[in-house]
């Protein structure tokens, strides 16, 4: 029986779990790619919880390649770029710029009530059409009980500077 990225090799898995044993990553020789991913021209999904886990094994379990290489059934070489994609990933991750902290939106309407005694909190969210209740969760950082909301999605912010009637381009980040 075949399985994309494995082959069942007619043994029963060790420990409680029974029936799929570990399967082994066949790798096109040319390539150096499993079959699913040459095919689609992406990363598969059996290939990203594979990166996972090799990074998981080498970076947080402080295991060495060769060693992530035996329990996962793999070339060293190939655990070491498993292991520089995901800290690439991740790396791209921490370098988007897709929200702001939630104090820069706190003062710039901490700001905007001091320059007008007449203007509310209630007002504001009315010009996003927002409750009240839902503009203070977003822009506050106010909400349920619990850990309280850090970030502010750009966009979001950049609709509330357009409804204070300033640029977007005034809060840092937007």
């Amino acid at each position: 029986m075949s399985r994309a990225c494995g082959e069942w090799n007619g043994r029963r898995a060790s420990g409680i779990a029974e029936g799929w044993a570990k399967v082994r990553l066949p790798l096109d020789p040319v390539t150096e790619q499993c079959a699913r991913c040459a095919e689609a021209g992406r990363t598969c999904p059996s290939c990203v919880q594979r990166r996972l886990y090799a990074w998981s094994l080498v970076t947080e379990r402080g295991e060495t390649v060769e060693t992530a290489g035996r329990i996962m059934h793999l070339a060293p070489e190939r655990v070491r770029e498993l292991v520089v994609e995901e800290g690439d990933r991740r790396e791209l991750n921490t370098l988007r710029c897709n929200s702001i902290p939630v104090q820069l939106t706190q003062s710039v309407i901490a700001d905007a009530l001091a320059r007008d005694p007449d203007l509310t909190i209630g007002e504001i969210a009315h010009w996003l059409d927002m409750r009240q209740a839902d503009f203070e969760r977003a822009y506050l950082g106010n909400g349920n009980p619990g850990r309280p909301k850090r970030r502010v999605n750009v966009a979001n912010a950049s609709r509330l500077m357009v409804a204070l009637g300033r640029a977007p381009n005034e809060l840092e980040g937007c």
